[in-house]
């Protein structure tokens, strides 16, 4: 849940700095210098929520081979004792 509103947060972060870029960089000089550190600042955030979305990701991944190892360990178990 938390990854998919990261997701969400990437979109709406890439549509509001394509939006905002347009009519920066129609004010010269200083709207070109805008625009790019809008760029920087989007690409930083979106860089992080990448990172977070991964970490969340690489849990649950852990969480279930760790589920599947002790299945499998439990099986073994069970097998050794009716031996």
């Amino acid at each position: 849940m938390h990854a998919a509103r990261d997701a969400v947060y990437v979109v709406a972060i890439v549509l509001v700095a394509t939006a905002l870029c347009t009519p920066l960089g129609t004010l010269g000089e200083i709207g070109n210098t805008l625009t790019t550190v809008t760029k920087y600042v989007a690409l930083g955030i979106i860089l992080v929520l990448i990172y977070d979305m991964g970490r969340i990701v690489y849990r649950v991944i852990e969480r279930r081979a760790e589920s599947v190892a002790d299945r499998l360990a439990k099986m073994a178990e069970r097998n050794r004792n009716m031996e």
